[in-house]
């Protein structure tokens, strides 16, 4: 995530996300632009602080009483989140085409008898590639389907966000294990970052847990299915 602090001249605006309130009133967790004091810059930080007083053009958006604005006001705020989580997971279907060609390679230059054959002809070696590989035709796929669905302006915003989540979960999840087992597969070179797979594996970790964790994600789509909150057509 980009950080706060002014480098090279390049301007940046870091929005404050604090519980409102207005006359005494709870107004949920909003986003706010206060004024900033001439103190040092910091880049990442987390800062607690109560009975803040701020001026009303501070607020991001308008302000609300009813109780079920209140609740849903933060995730009306990120509405752009679930953007970033699909299309960062969109990464999983370079990442698969891309380890298991770099597997292949290695498998079939490497040799092993008296006579060289290459170790692609043991299973042990074909299977984690062909899956990988039948996996970068699928993953495709399932993008394809997660997209017409989150674009369809008919779609509510929590049906939108369980489809990205729904994505990130299978698709980078998936991605994640056929890496590492591929990763193994070619031994002490895959912890080389000239072999990327190495590099592969770290970017989809980071990207599991980018735009929303996948854990905590599920953990709220399982809850909001149980209280009846969204249901995920089976189409």
């Amino acid at each position: 995530m980009p950080v706060a602090t002014p480098i090279s001249g390049i301007e940046k605006i870091a929005v404050v996300f604090a519980r409102l309130y207005i006359s005494g009133q709870d107004h949920g967790v909003r986003g706010l632009l206060p004024y900033r004091a001439g103190s040092n810059y910091l880049d990442h930080a987390i800062t607690t602080f109560n009975h803040v007083t701020l001026p009303s053009t501070a607020l991001l958006g308008k302000s609300h009483t009813a109780t079920t604005v209140r609740k849903d006001g933060f995730s009306e705020l990120i509405w752009c989140v679930p953007i970033g989580t699909l299309s960062l997971s969109l990464t999983a279907i370079p990442a698969l085409k891309a380890s298991a060609w770099i597997d292949a390679e290695y498998a079939l230059k490497r040799t092993v008898g008296a006579t060289p054959t290459p170790i692609i002809h043991f299973r042990t070696q074909q299977i984690p590639i062909f899956h990988t590989i039948a996996q970068a035709y699928v993953v495709p796929e399932y993008a394809q389907w997660s997209m017409e669905r989150f674009m369809d302006p008919r779609v509510d915003s929590r049906l939108r966000h369980a489809y990205a989540m729904l994505f990130k979960t299978v698709a980078v999840g998936h991605t994640l294990s056929s890496v590492q087992i591929l990763s193994q597969e070619i031994v002490w070179r895959g912890l080389l970052e000239d072999n990327q797979l190495i590099r592969i594996e770290l970017e989809l970790r980071g990207n599991k847990i980018a735009e929303g964790d996948a854990t905590v994600l599920c953990i709220r789509l399982a809850s909001d299915i149980l209280h009846d909150k969204i249901s995920i057509p089976p189409r």
